[in-house]
């Protein structure tokens, strides 16, 4: 006959083994951490011997994960890195999954403690992100918080209107207008005019514009000869 000891106390006693053979147990209800086993047994004429023992953990506790960047609500153009912090009490994480709309959309093997990430290549849109976590004995869970990314990987495209190219201009003043058109998922910030004196030199700035409509007077007293 055998007893079954666990951290200390007999769980299970006066149980039948075979002899050379391999007995097993099922116990049920443990808790989460580290646990340690051994096994007593003795025969018909009292003879009796304890086993080494030995350890286990089990873990019931799922991953924790927490959403670094993007933050809520921020405009990214189309390769976007997703950070995320991922820990486990347990045996550790084996994977984590970046949802998008609902469904997976890549998977991360190598975790480690700290900042992960993930890059992908999102189309123009709005999009509903977080992050699953899966530990080493497939205890899963996901981020408590759900993110917006906005994604514009198209630029805008202006159109001088004054002046013209190779246009005369005379006077103290020269009003400058642009019109300026995103044909993507954002809408246009800001609008800068700027000139240079030469095709080497530097470019200077006019003015800058956040409002329709984009013009600004151009102080062009002292100028001589081609401006761009």
């Amino acid at each position: 006959l055998c007893n079954l000891t666990l951290d200390g106390s007999v769980v299970q006693s006066n149980f039948e083994a075979d002899n050379g053979s391999v007995t097993n147990r099922t116990l049920s209800g443990l808790t989460h951490g580290q646990h340690y086993w051994n096994v007593t047994c003795w025969d018909n004429a009292t003879n009796i011997n304890t086993s080494p023992t030995n350890s286990f953990f089990v873990d019931l506790i799922e991953p924790s994960i927490v959403l670094v960047k993007p933050i809520n609500n921020t405009w990214r153009r189309e390769n976007i890195t997703f950070q995320y912090n991922a820990s486990d009490t347990g045996v550790g994480v084996a994977n984590c999954s970046l949802i998008i709309n609902g469904s997976v959309n890549a998977t991360n093997t190598s975790i480690i403690e700290g900042v992960n990430n993930i890059t992908v290549r999102l189309d123009d849109g709005y999009y509903l992100w977080s992050i699953n976590c899966t530990d080493l004995v497939g205890n899963e869970n996901g981020s408590l918080e759900k993110r917006v990314v906005k994604v514009d990987g198209t630029g805008p495209v202006t159109t001088l209107d004054r002046p013209l190219s190779y246009e005369n201009i005379t006077g103290s003043y020269y009003q400058v207008n642009a019109t300026a058109v995103d044909y993507g998922n954002g809408s246009i910030s800001m609008v800068f005019f700027e000139y240079r004196e030469n095709n080497t030199a530097s470019w200077k700035g006019i003015c800058n514009k956040t409002t329709e409509p984009y013009n600004c007077s151009w102080n062009i007293t002292g100028f001589n000869g081609n401006q761009s």
